[in-house]
């Protein structure tokens, strides 16, 4: 009998038991809040992620805090990202007054709208209605963080680590894995939490690879979405639809419109749309008949409680578009047999054979999606149907001239043209650049990011440092030469970037790239002898150089700015003279000594040691003298004791850090700096 028994008879409930925790906060399962209650599944969760005391964490849902007073304690700091503001609240009076009320950083908003900030390593237990956008989200950051350590719902987690072959294997896994390492650490039980969830919970390690791999990413999601339309179909058989041929073949006459006809002329883009925009006959069109009842593509959205999946609802007919040419159809049929492809079947490709069959397409220029010739195509929503690649011709047709604005351009679109143009700008560099202007790109750097003053806001990492009134300085005169030989390279650049309509590289960006990119030879040279040494004779060194993360979007000053508060040290400075630049550099106003590089107590000597070292003609002459002084001599044996191996060492990771935070010192950045819009066709999103 329910109820509660009473005087004269059973009194029925008068509420529902609602689910309360901390401070008798209601949780609402509706936005997904799910209290992880469990100390001993919180601690584990913070030792997989392997943070180190100067970590920057993300966390995304606090709630009210348990895993965030964890974090505090591993951490350096940590950036709390909550929408609900009772648990912002709750979490601000959970720390007032304890040791780690200063290094928790809360960003009142939500996740999916908020710019994030620089983060190392992401830890979070998140609303699992946005598990999927999220996960892209965070693989789009930069600069790219370490490890994403994130608790997914553990259906959602086990499609993330599918292997081909398996049931999940899905469009989500292939990207996700195209784009990171993914790894599952453990699983959940619904009981851990408060209130608990229907489901059980997985716990995954994300780990991007930086760089990412150097492919359009929109093509390859365009054939990643045709070929998990129909998974368990050879490829054979889903190249050989009506309107699958169709839609390649006109994304082929599009292509070779935007570079060249075939006939070695350049041809007039308004006309090869038009005359796509023919419809096959009526007779030739009703000859050929799709397969009915193929299986529907499995990367739909989960239903997060655990129940049955909601019925699509169903979709109108869609007018048939024409009929592909024969001569068309045998190229794509030939490509398929020509590699071998025909009987490949997408649910059992590995990441390495996608690629191999995109490579393939291309090279008989066959393309999926957006992106076509270096354009940039506006992404829209589609109809939703898999492997819908253009819309009609004629209604490109309409569109041609109107220009593609940067809100428009999705996340993914943005990134691969800003890393088109940080490629395009090292590769430029490198062919200018040896090992030997290590140190004065470096110098150039360091010398730049010294002016800044946070009192006023002015100085940093401006590019004011190439106008004639700084090089002009003492300090400044040896760096001469080198800005000359830079010129030339941004000469080259803007040149290319021009023809793309796009803004040329602004000099602050140039010489951080620089300073990359000569560091990064520097290493490998150097490790290049020693493996040479070490095998006694010659040696593939493709794998030894070292990739120093950077953000593109600084701005320039149009103005030089007043010479640095702290003198710059010489060459021949002192321990103590470099302690007292890095000690206040940042914060010149500050009389603590807190400045950008500093930590409690005052003084925090690695990022100095590599930073200065590095710059330095004879960086082991210069780590020799820093290491007479207690502060930096063990930083100088632990890196010597990582040096042991030839892969990247502690060093250059350190370094890779806090060159990073140099290189944004006072930067006034501008994210769309490089996204210009350009004329283009009207091209749905994929």
């Amino acid at each position: 009998m329910s109820g509660l028994r009473a005087a004269g008879g059973v009194a029925k409930r008068s509420a529902k038991k609602v689910a309360k925790g901390f401070s008798g906060i209601e949780f609402h399962k509706s936005k997904g809040q799910h209290i992880l209650k469990n100390p001993l599944v919180v601690q584990s969760i913070v030792d997989k992620s392997g943070l180190k005391s100067t970590d920057v964490v993300l966390e995304i849902g606090p709630g009210t805090g348990n895993l965030t007073m964890k974090l505090l304690e591993k951490a350096k700091r940590v950036v709390a990202v909550e929408l609900d503001p009772r648990m912002v609240l709750e979490l601000q009076r959970r720390v007032a007054g304890t040791p780690h009320s200063a290094s928790l950083q809360i960003i009142h908003g939500d996740v999916m709208k908020v710019d994030l900030p620089y983060f190392d390593v992401c830890v979070a237990n998140i609303p699992y209605q946005i598990s999927s956008p999220l996960t892209f989200k965070l693989l789009s950051h930069r600069p790219a963080f370490r490890a994403a350590v994130i608790m997914y719902q553990h259906e959602f987690a086990m499609r993330l680590v599918a292997r081909p072959g398996d049931p999940l294997y899905s469009r989500l896994t292939v990207n996700t894995q195209l784009l990171s390492r993914v790894h599952h650490l453990l699983k959940v039980g619904k009981n851990n939490f408060r209130p608990p969830p229907k489901v059980d919970s997985s716990v995954v390690r994300i780990e991007p690879r930086n760089p990412p791999p150097p492919i359009n990413f929109l093509e390859w999601d365009g054939l990643i979405r045709l070929c998990f339309g129909r998974k368990n179909k050879t490829l054979s058989a889903l190249f050989r639809q009506s309107t699958t041929l169709h839609q390649l073949e006109e994304n082929y006459l599009l292509s070779n419109a935007l570079v060249k006809g075939a006939d070695g002329t350049t041809q007039d883009l308004a006309s090869a749309l038009a005359t796509m925009a023919i419809e096959a006959p009526a007779g030739k069109e009703a000859e050929e008949s799709e397969e009915e009842g193929e299986e529907e593509d499995e990367d739909e959205e989960m239903d997060l409680e655990g129940g049955a999946q909601q019925a699509k609802a169903a979709q109108p007919r869609r007018k048939k578009r024409g009929r592909a040419s024969e001569e068309f159809k045998q190229k794509v049929l030939g490509v398929l047999q020509g590699g071998g492809f025909s009987d490949w079947r997408a649910a059992k490709l590995s990441q390495d054979e996608f690629l191999a069959l995109l490579a393939a397409f291309n090279r008989a220029g066959i393309h999926f999606g957006p992106g076509l010739a270096g354009s940039i195509m506006q992404s829209q929503e589609g109809d939703g149907s898999a492997g819908c690649l253009l819309p009609s011709a004629a209604a490109q047709a309409q569109e041609l001239g109107s220009q593609v604005s940067v809100d428009q351009l999705n996340t993914f679109q943005k990134a691969d043209i800003i890393a088109d143009v940080q490629r395009r700008a090292l590769k430029a560099l490198k062919q200018e650049l040896t090992a030997a202007d290590a140190s004065s790109a470096l110098r150039l750097v360091l010398h730049d990011a010294a002016t800044y003053n946070v009192a006023t806001g002015t100085g940093g990492v401006d590019g004011s440092i190439v106008t004639s009134e700084e090089l002009d300085r003492p300090e400044n005169k040896s760096l001469v030469p080198l800005v000359k030989r830079l010129s030339k390279v941004k000469a080259e650049l803007d040149g290319q970037a021009e023809k793309r309509g796009q803004a040329p590289i602004s000099w602050a960006d140039l010489i951080v790239l620089a300073g990359a990119a000569a560091a990064s030879l520097d290493w490998k040279a150097i490790k290049l002898g020693r493996a040479t040494d070490a095998a006694g004779g010659e040696i593939i060194a493709s794998q030894l150089a070292t990739p120093i993360p950077v953000s593109l979007g600084r701005g320039d000053s149009p103005a030089p700015n007043p010479s640095p508060i702290i003198p710059i040290p010489t060459e021949n400075a002192s321990p103590q003279e470099v302690k007292d630049f890095f000690n206040r550099l940042g914060n010149p106003s500050s009389d603590n000594g807190e400045g950008l590089f500093s930590r409690k107590p005052p003084f925090f000597p690695r990022a100095a040691f590599v930073l200065w070292t590095a710059a330095q003609p004879d960086p082991a002459a210069a780590e020799a003298k820093l290491a007479t002084d207690p502060a930096f001599a063990e930083w100088k044996t632990s890196y010597d004791r990582s040096r042991r191996t030839v892969t990247r060492n502690n060093y250059e990771v350190d370094f890779g850090t806090y060159y990073e935070r140099l290189a944004n010192l006072g930067a006034k950045f501008d994210r769309t700096r490089y996204l210009i819009p350009l004329k283009t066709a009207n091209i749905p999103r994929l």
